[in-house]
């Protein structure tokens, strides 16, 4: 027999009663937002100029990241899984102080777009480096996740590793 979670920390099935009781049911609304969300995303994208190329990138980004956040929160939230949601939620408040944190001053908005821009794509290079092997960073990792698995292996078979006195 599995075991079940408990239920101070995890009631699924009170989880799923307390969403058929809401009415009106608010997967209707973040459908809506979500559905608004992605047209006022295009009509954005499409007036926006060409005079500066990259200024924009990084308000789309985050707008379009709310708008994915969003999305699977209702699908979450649909499936009676409001846990779930929390770290979806936590991430669209992540990304939405970003976006406010670049708007909020127009005389300040290209240098803060800019340099969140250049932070995404060093932290993104950064990640790809430890994924090369041929690279100092990459090499370093490679050589920690060895010691990992052969930590694993030792604790998976410690017959294996040790002999009888």
């Amino acid at each position: 027999m599995p075991t079940e979670a408990h239920h101070e920390v995890l009631y699924r099935e009170l989880s799923i009663v307390q969403l058929k009781e809401l009415i009106p049911s608010p997967t209707t609304l973040l459908q809506e937002v979500v559905n608004y969300g992605t047209n006022a995303f295009i009509r954005c994208l499409y007036s926006a100029g060409p005079e500066e190329e990259n200024v924009h990138l990084a308000p789309f980004s985050l707008y379009r990241q709310i708008l994915e956040l969003t999305d699977g929160t209702e699908i979450l939230i649909s499936n009676a899984s409001p846990s779930a949601a929390i770290p979806l939620l936590r991430s669209s408040f992540e990304a939405l102080l970003a976006l406010e944190f670049i708007l909020e001053h127009i005389e300040l908005y290209q240098t803060r777009s800019l340099a969140w821009l250049a932070g995404y794509v060093r932290k993104t290079l950064n990640s790809i480096a430890l994924l090369l092997p041929k690279r100092l960073k990459g090499r370093d990792f490679s050589l920690r996740l060895q010691r990992i698995s052969q930590f694993e292996t030792f604790l998976c078979h410690p017959k294996r590793k040790f002999r009888r006195l």
